[in-house]
């Protein structure tokens, strides 16, 4: 077990896992050790592990062989896991602020994954507004990697960016603002691009897997400089242009990395852009044999492992995967569970007496609607079946039909606390909708997930949410689970799950 005053960072991509163990000292944080487990090739295809269990194997040995067991790490995530998407969240309260987040991330924001893990930064407000970035990743790719991690005797504690890690890295030993600030990382595979604005990273790029093809002892050829150079020429127009609408533009770059190209690349950017500062950077520590160094193929791992823990940042872990410590104290732990017990009494006392004053006025409500659409549904035709079968919409209303009573136990039995309905439509054939009310915000998704849950449910819709002096009202709409729409789901859950 490590002591407090070192720290573990470790990567994980397709080209293996590597660490980096530092410890701090009174000049600063030093390396103590590195290491570096080799993957074969076909190891990860398609962001999966071809063969986990001899993975796990060797993984398992590598970190017995370390002296790694029991460590606790933070990993970084790879940058082609990453999406950045920029919002601007109407409110500047912060417990509102997460909130808002939370929603907008599962209903509005698209992301090319599904089931996404995410967390965001505040940058800047204006007015009534709050600017914020949002990184997303998929939860599958993270989730496997800290199975496979936790499984071999590491414990992952932190999810975090290589972005953030590589400039923290930059930082430890240039002092510098990362305003307006390009960071280039140079690998045995990838040249990956970071742009900084305000000291976070707006954008990121895999602009070149060279895999050495491209390079002559160390050097790259001047085929594969102009390449990247075109392609950072035209990441800095994005950045200007698209980004900040031409209100800002990239004045310096920081290369690091391992490769002696990284001088190369420097003279050459240097030369295609005049304006800019360009500067190397070479990572170095003394070790306890007070040998020097060279150690640039560690500046990620040696910056997540110097994440100070009582600085914010961002942290992808996945919420099932945050374990938090018991509190020890006897007495604070008693008092926390009669609070519970306190809260839970107050809050069945209260939904019950919602409950009460709502349910026969509901169940009225819901009854003749309910009669109201069997007589429409028998007497009139919608234009959509204006040429139907008579024989095929009988049997569609007789094949759909739901049982009122068990609809609204379903509606008002997952009602989260302190919330209630306040009107339910049936709206037009197949379709109901829902308005409902509470004063915490975090009900209308969690009321959301519920609907989503129940049985007669097909699809459904958040339409619409609004603050009413203080009340939150959202808006639901409701589609009948048909049967074919029955028979589709069970047909989807006998294929494979393939998101490419």
């Amino acid at each position: 077990m490590l002591d407090s005053s070192k720290r573990v960072g470790l990567t994980i991509d397709h080209g293996g896992v590597r660490y980096a163990r530092v410890r701090k000292r009174k000049k600063g944080w030093e390396i103590e050790k590195t290491g570096f487990l080799p993957f074969a090739d076909g190891v990860i295809l398609e962001d999966q592990f071809t063969n986990m269990e001899e993975l796990r194997t060797s993984l398992k040995d590598w970190v017995k062989k370390e002296r790694l067991n029991g460590t606790s790490i933070t990993l970084s995530i790879p940058t082609s896991q990453i999406i950045i998407r920029k919002l601007q969240i109407g409110t500047v309260n912060a417990k509102e602020l997460d909130q808002l987040i939370n929603l907008e991330v599962e209903m509005a924001l698209h992301l090319p994954f599904e089931d996404p893990v995410y967390d965001y930064i505040a940058a800047g407000s204006e007015q009534q507004s709050t600017n914020v970035l949002v990184y997303a990743s998929p939860q599958r790719w993270l989730k496997q990697c800290i199975e496979l991690l936790e499984s071999t005797g590491l414990k992952v504690k932190y999810a975090e960016l290589a972005s953030t890690a590589f400039a923290r890295a930059i930082q430890a030993r240039y002092i510098d603002s990362l305003e307006n600030t390009m960071l280039i990382h140079l690998d045995k595979a990838n040249v990956e691009v970071y742009m900084f604005h305000e000291g976070h990273p707006v954008f990121m790029r895999v602009i070149n897997e060279y895999d050495y093809s491209g390079s002559i002892d160390g050097t790259f050829t001047p085929e594969l400089v102009s390449s990247i150079n075109a392609e950072i020429s035209r990441l800095l127009s994005f950045y200007q242009y698209s980004i900040h609408e031409g209100n800002a533009r990239i004045n310096q770059a920081i290369i690091a990395g391992e490769l002696a190209g990284r001088t190369q690349l420097a003279a050459e950017l240097q030369q295609a852009q005049p304006d800019m500062r360009v500067e190397t950077v070479e990572l170095e520590s003394p070790l306890r044999k007070r040998v020097r160094r060279k150690l640039d193929e560690y500046m990620i791992p040696f910056g997540l492992a110097i994440r100070e823990k009582t600085t914010p940042g961002i942290n992808l872990m996945p919420e099932k995967a945050r374990k938090t410590k018991p509190i020890p104290a006897k007495l604070l732990a008693a008092g926390i569970l009669w609070l519970l017990c306190l809260g839970a009494i107050l809050a069945l006392n209260t939904n019950n007496r919602l409950q009460i004053s709502d349910y026969e006025h509901t169940v009225q409500v819901i009854k003749d609607k309910t009669a109201l659409l069997q007589q429409q549904m028998s007497t009139q035709k919608t234009e959509a079946q204006a040429n139907a079968d008579p024989l095929a919409v009988v049997k569609f209303i007789n094949d759909n039909r739901q049982d009122a009573v068990a609809v609204l136990d379903g509606l008002t039995n997952r009602l989260p606390y302190g919330s209630r309905l306040t009107t339910i439509e049936y709206n037009k054939p197949g379709t109901l909708s829902l308005t409902f009310k509470s004063t915490d915000l975090t009900a209308l998704s969690t009321y959301l997930t519920s609907l989503r849950a129940m049985p007669f449910a097909g699809n459904v819709h958040l339409q619409s949410f609004a603050d009413n002096n203080g009340q939150w009202v959202a808006s639901y709409e409701i589609a009948w689970k048909t049967a074919s729409t029955s028979d589709n789901k069970q047909a989807d859950a006998g294929g494979s799950d393939n998101h490419g």
